[in-house]
């Protein structure tokens, strides 16, 4: 049995709470994006391969690829102009 030490321990809960707030970023971001692309996005979070994507939206392997990296570019402008953007005290 592998015991963590406590600085692994501690760089494990970081890297946690870093992919916790990546994809709460992500989530916030999500209903701004096209359906097509909101489905890119959330299949890849799946861990769906391109093919299996491709079949079910009726589209190439290909058209799956750029419609991916499409979203994802998009998905990326969101984030950062929520971030530029102040928030707006309740």
């Amino acid at each position: 049995m592998t015991r963590l030490s406590l600085s692994t321990g501690a760089e494990v809960l970081r890297r946690a709470q870093a992919a916790g707030v990546r994809l709460q970023l992500i989530a916030e971001a999500l209903p701004e994006l096209t359906d097509a692309h909101r489905r890119s996005i959330l299949s890849d979070l799946a861990g769906e391969d391109y093919r299996s994507i491709a079949a079910r939206e009726g589209i190439t392997v290909g058209s799956a690829r750029v419609r991916f990296h499409r979203a994802t570019q998009k998905l990326q402008q969101v984030i950062k102009s929520r971030r530029a953007t102040p928030a707006t005290p309740a």
